[in-house]
């Protein structure tokens, strides 16, 4: 029975964790269409973007 309550809770954390990352990612991607179409985009949001990326 525990063996299925730790793979149970490693399932829920794998996905939550995805969840995170596909959340960042929209973020991210929002942000910066924001800012195209408002012509407000430059080099330093993209450099500030990457770093997020690391």
């Amino acid at each position: 029975m525990i063996n299925i309550d730790v793979l149970i809770a490693l399932d829920l954390l794998i996905n939550t964790h995805s969840l995170l990352q596909q959340a960042r990612y929209k973020t991210i991607v929002n942000a910066i269409t924001l800012k195209a179409h408002a012509a407000a985009l430059n080099d330093e949001d993209l450099v500030a973007i990457n770093a997020l990326l690391r």
